[in-house]
Parts: C-alpha cells; structure tokens; sequence
C-alpha cells in the first residue's frame, strides 16, 4: 500500500500515459460535487476512462465491473452505513446489523478485486466522517486502508493518522 499526500501540479503532456484503463468509482460522477467531476476530468486528459459506479459487492465483477482496471473509493460510509438520514434509521440499521454487513461485504469486494487484478484506490479525504466515526466506522477504515493498493490523502494528518 502506498499513502500520498500534498499536491502536485503539472501540466498534462500531449500524449495519454494509459490509453485503456478504465476506473469505476463509488461514488459515481457527482455533478453537485465538484471535487468529484474536477478530479475524473483532469484524469480523462491523462487517457484514464471513468467507467461508472463501482458497486460494493463481490458479485459486480460478474457484470458491470468485468473489464475495470480500477476501483477508487472517495467516501467509503455510505457502503456500509446507508444515507444515515436519522437516529430511528440508524438504530433500526444497526439493530438489523446492516453496517457489520457492509464492512464484511466491502472485506469480500476488495478481496475479490484483489484476485482479479484490480488496483484498489481509496481517496482519504478525511479519515472520519464529519458526523463523527462508530466503531464500525472504524472497523471499515482498517478494513479499506489494509487492503488498499494505493490511498491518497489530502491531508498530512490523514496519512499520519493512517
């Protein structure tokens, strides 16, 4: 696993480093975030294809995510928390034990891609949600930062902290 953090500016050169790698992302192109489309845009100009919504589950790569190369994860807690849209939601979630699920299903997504040969990205933009982190939030970050091929953190205390 490799962390990189900080920034790095550089000018697109006129030919495509990869002509053919395609990456599927969770989430998807998000036009109402622009970190999001700015990102995917700058490494389309690389040559990189944005192949649409990865899906957290070992049994995409039999469909949808057969011919990705990559799988690069922005924001991991809705794979195994759900929208989080209230405490009754939550506690009902969590009662049924959807979270502990979602991290073992996500465990089980990226042994697979493992297996098959694609690179597995996870973009730290924080290593907790804002909202605060469970344990199984917690228990997920382990999860994904073990088996990571590759995190970029946006911050020193992200790559410190991981």
């Amino acid at each position: 696993m490799t962390a990189i953090s900080g920034t790095l500016a550089r000018q697109p050169s006129a030919a495509p480093a990869c002509a053919a790698l395609r990456l599927a992302s969770y989430p998807d192109r998000n036009p109402g975030n622009p970190y999001v489309e700015l990102f995917y845009d700058a490494l389309a100009k690389h040559g990189i294809e944005h192949a649409g919504r990865l899906v957290p589950d070992p049994a995409w790569f039999d469909g949808g995510g057969r011919d990705v190369d990559v799988g690069h994860i922005h924001w991991p807690e809705r794979m195994w928390g759900g929208k989080r849209p209230g405490r009754l939601h939550r506690m009902a979630a969590w009662l049924a034990g959807r979270p502990i699920r979602g991290v073992l299903r996500l465990r089980r997504f990226l042994d697979r891609a493992a297996a098959g040969g694609v690179t597995r990205v996870w973009t730290v933009h924080n290593v907790a949600h804002h909202e605060g982190a469970s344990i199984v939030d917690r228990w997920g970050y382990r999860e994904l930062a073990h088996r990571s091929d590759l995190m970029l953190c946006l911050s020193h205390a992200a790559a410190a902290e991981l």
